[in-house]
């Protein structure tokens, strides 16, 4: 068959029921992840990451809308997103985002979080 990918092997190692995510950064990426056995997709870099030396071209909020409109699994937009541009990864569409670098590099973690989580629940169609 064709288990030879990283996630075939993650998931021979880990086993039916772990949660398995895949970034992807460009929509070749995203129809391939969808076709994997992941659980979940990484949409981005939306924006330039804190996180990371040496990130993935930035995908910009459009290429984020398109990549989201093909997944077919869960997606989660990443990549620099803080609080000052939650709103926009929102209005476009996301509906799951991770802001590593933005609560990482916070002085105060727990306030960023409610801070992100504030917006959330105001421009998200996803209620908590």
């Amino acid at each position: 068959g064709q288990d030879d990918g990283p996630v075939d092997h993650a998931r021979r190692l880990l086993g039916p029921k772990a949660v398995i995510g895949l970034s992807t950064h460009n929509t070749t990426q995203v129809k391939e992840a969808c076709l994997s056995q992941v659980d979940y997709i990484g949409v981005g870099p939306v924006f330039p990451p804190e996180s990371k030396k040496d990130p993935d071209p930035v995908i910009h909020i459009e290429g984020m809308q398109k990549m989201l409109s093909m997944a077919t699994v869960p997606a989660v937009a990443i990549g620099g997103i803080r609080a000052a541009n939650l709103p926009l990864v929102l209005r476009a569409g996301a509906t799951n985002f991770t802001a590593v670098g933005s609560i990482n590099g916070s002085p105060n973690p727990a306030q960023e979080i409610d801070k992100l989580l504030n917006i959330y629940t105001q421009l998200s169609s996803v209620h908590l």
